[in-house]
């Protein structure tokens, strides 16, 4: 009897010690964003399962490095249920590992059956350039193309580019485009070249609460050129006879845009011959100006002048001089085709030619005779 009285509560306390240990909470499944970036919110969830237990049971959530509380909840919980637990967090600047711990809450102490960890990597967004056009060389005061493209990787919201002078630091554009994150963007238009080398400072970003944080930037570099209109060819005639009409012709190329002029002057005088004005509408343009002069009783030189009309003042940017020589004088009469003039005066002409040539013919003839016979007389006198 005194055997069965020992042993009878030795079995009830085994038979409930073993109930105890049958008694189990279990993290079955958690769901939590692989990664995130710096200061945002995301959601997450943790379902748990009740084994045999029928009672109050927590589940806690804990920063892994720093041991932090970050989250706690408790229900009371039927055997062969499952429960599920949700919230939001805000993503740390860090990898940031989760400690989650479920367990059973027995007279105010918590007992611990189950543990699962989970990190949410840390995202580092950026807005970056991949891609720019600007022109090497431009010419001042003129306007140039550009664009600029740039990746929004793992970020969605607002960015902005903007273009400051690199010396000066002066803002010269800037803009912003809401973007999604994996998607190229591009900004492009329209910059007037300064009077200087030009050095351009790109910056790239994302806004957040209203305020700019860079990512990348890179340089553009535009040389400066002069704006000028310059001559590249030309024709003049090497020698003309007296009052005859000759043609001429010059090209020039203009790196500028607006009204350009080519004049042409007497270069001993001063006089203008003429002049002419053209409408350049593309950089690099090429024009011809051409016409006709009537050659003066001398050799002719011509000074030629292109350049810019600004404001509708003259800006001389070449110059060249041209001599064109005066024939000398032939007095040969020419005789046009039988078919224009007819057999008569065609006869007529030459006749008039022989007249005018067989006199001069005769008198070269006469002196150099005259010549001969002093060289014979002075050989034979000796």
């Amino acid at each position: 009897m005194k055997l069965k009285a020992i042993l009878l509560p030795l079995m009830i306390l085994v038979f409930l010690f073993n109930d105890v240990l049958a008694q189990h909470i279990y993290i079955t499944s958690t769901n939590f964003p692989s990664a995130s970036e710096f200061n945002k919110t995301f959601p997450w969830s943790t379902t748990i399962y009740s084994a045999g237990y029928n009672g109050d049971a927590y589940i806690e959530y804990r920063d892994a490095d720093t041991w932090g509380l970050i989250s706690r909840s408790t229900w009371y919980v039927y055997s062969g249920h499952y429960y599920t637990d949700s919230g939001t967090a805000t993503m740390p600047n860090k990898t940031w590992t989760w400690r989650i711990s479920a367990g059973r809450i027995i007279f105010g102490t918590d007992y611990e059956d189950d543990v699962k960890y989970v990190t949410i990597n840390l995202l580092v967004p950026k807005v970056y350039i991949v891609e720019k056009y600007f022109p090497d060389s431009w010419v001042m005061n003129e306007s140039f193309p550009f664009n600029v493209t740039f990746f929004a990787k793992d970020y969605t919201g607002d960015a902005f580019i903007e273009y400051r002078d690199a010396d000066t630091d002066a803002l010269i554009s800037r803009a912003v485009f809401s973007v999604s994150a994996g998607n190229n963007y591009t900004d492009s238009g329209t910059f007037t070249m300064p009077f200087k080398n030009w050095r351009i400072l790109i910056k790239t970003g994302r806004i957040i609460d209203s305020t700019d944080y860079v990512d990348d930037q890179e340089y553009a570099f535009i040389q400066a050129i002069e704006p000028r209109v310059y001559i590249i060819d030309y024709y003049f005639p090497e020698s003309v006879s007296y009052n005859e009409s000759f043609p001429f012709n010059v090209t020039f190329t203009a790196l500028y845009t607006g009204d350009a002029f080519i004049e042409y002057r007497d270069a001993d005088t001063d006089a203008l011959i003429s002049r002419a004005v053209f409408s350049i509408e593309e950089i690099g343009e090429n024009n011809t100006d051409s016409g006709t002069a009537t050659m003066p009783n001398r050799d002719w030189k011509w000074k030629i002048t292109t350049g810019r009309i600004i404001s509708g003042t003259d800006y001389v940017d070449d110059e060249k001089i041209v001599t064109i020589k005066l024939a000398p004088v032939c007095v040969f009469i020419p005789c046009p085709p039988v078919e224009e003039i007819g057999l008569p005066l065609k006869i007529l002409c030459v006749f008039a030619n022989i007249i005018v040539y067989v006199p001069i013919l005769l008198v070269a003839f006469l002196l150099l005779g005259s010549i001969l016979v002093l060289i014979i007389k002075f050989k034979f006198l000796r």
